[in-house]
């Protein structure tokens, strides 16, 4: 090899590895929601990702029973999550300062939980090979029989990449208000 391949070879190289670090994130549109029963999907990216809310029994008002969902964050085959931050709210029907208390269920990932002001904010970063699959966590809205709830707000921030020469960066955002069930 000359001197002159080489260097055109290592310049080709070092571009494609600058990109990579230098390319911002790509945001996925949301292209709509889809509803089937309990079940709220938040579509992305023609599909690219999809945030879906799942109510796993009903509400029922004057009762203090935990009310169970699942929140999945799915994406197509070939790309990976890597990290994320739902914030999640169950205000009160009567618009007063209560929100319902929310409650993770445990979870592998490694997990950062916060409140502030009313919100429940869970995240996680850095997922690695754990962020190739669906993510999926489960959580309960445990309203006050005095206060029942009628909504769960979902504050989604989900980073996404895909492998390649160059890794992609997506990001898909969506504040979405998924109606509770009733018995």
């Amino acid at each position: 090899m000359n001197r002159r391949t080489f260097l055109g070879a290592g310049t080709a190289a070092g571009a494609v590895a600058l990109a990579g670090c230098l390319g911002g994130d790509t945001d996925l549109d949301w292209t709509g929601e889809s509803v089937d029963g309990r079940e709220h999907h938040q579509l992305f990216g023609d599909g690219a990702f999809v945030l879906t809310t799942r109510q796993l029994s009903p509400a029922s008002d004057g009762q203090r029973r935990p009310v169970p969902f699942e929140v999945v964050l799915h994406h197509r085959e070939g790309l990976r999550t890597d990290g994320f931050r739902l914030g999640l709210r169950a205000p009160p029907r009567d618009g007063s300062a209560f929100d319902a208390a929310l409650f993770l269920a445990s979870s592998r990932l490694p997990l950062r939980v916060e409140r502030t002001d009313g919100w429940t904010t869970v995240a996680a970063d850095g997922l690695g090979s754990a962020g190739e699959s669906n993510v999926a966590l489960d959580l309960f809205v445990v309203p006050t029989p005095s206060r029942p709830v009628d909504e769960l707000l979902v504050d989604a921030d989900v980073r996404l990449s895909e492998g390649g020469p160059v890794r992609r960066r997506y990001r898909a955002r969506r504040l979405s208000s998924v109606p509770l069930a009733r018995a």
